[in-house]
């Protein structure tokens, strides 16, 4: 049945119309701050980058819908399922909220825990060693590499 259902982009380019246009608001903001260069980027740098792949790939996938024809509305929601969709919006409303008190690396170990665990059911070790993996990955492009100050609740170092 799954498998009989086409990707939402090959029913209906409207997605694809909306994508567009946000792309296009955000590369305008970003042309607003200015570009900027390599050497030097502007504050609009990564907003003018971001709208314009926004733009490119929506682009694309618009023209492919158009080419192979699409579904009517409806048929985006029939079969869809909101459980996985709702669970990850839930975790992560939490982990804003004891990000501050239980600092990034705990916070961020449970919450990649969680989601292995509920959202791609494996074994314990496999699910405790991708989250501790994630965190550790997040923890040196963040902290390390990029400087930037992570909250760091019951952990002072």
């Amino acid at each position: 049945m799954a498998q009989d259902r086409a990707s939402a982009t090959e029913q209906h380019p409207l997605a694809s119309v909306i994508l567009m246009a946000l792309g296009l608001g955000i590369l305008a903001r970003g042309l607003h701050y200015g570009w900027g260069s390599l050497d030097d980027p502007g504050a609009g740098f990564v907003p003018i980058l971001s709208g314009a792949a926004m733009v490119a790939f929506s682009a694309i996938t618009f023209v492919r819908a158009m080419v192979r024809g699409w579904q009517g509305l409806a048929g985006l929601w029939r079969e869809a399922r909101w459980q996985r969709p709702l669970v990850t919006i839930v975790s992560l409303v939490l982990y804003s909220v004891f990000l501050r008190d239980l600092g990034f690396l705990i916070s961020t170990f449970i919450l990649a825990a969680y989601l292995y665990r509920v959202l791609d059911p494996s074994g314990w070790k496999e699910t405790l060693i991708a989250a501790a993996l994630t965190t550790l990955g997040f923890y040196l492009v963040f902290q390390v590499w990029l400087e930037v100050q992570l909250p760091r609740g019951l952990f002072t170092f």
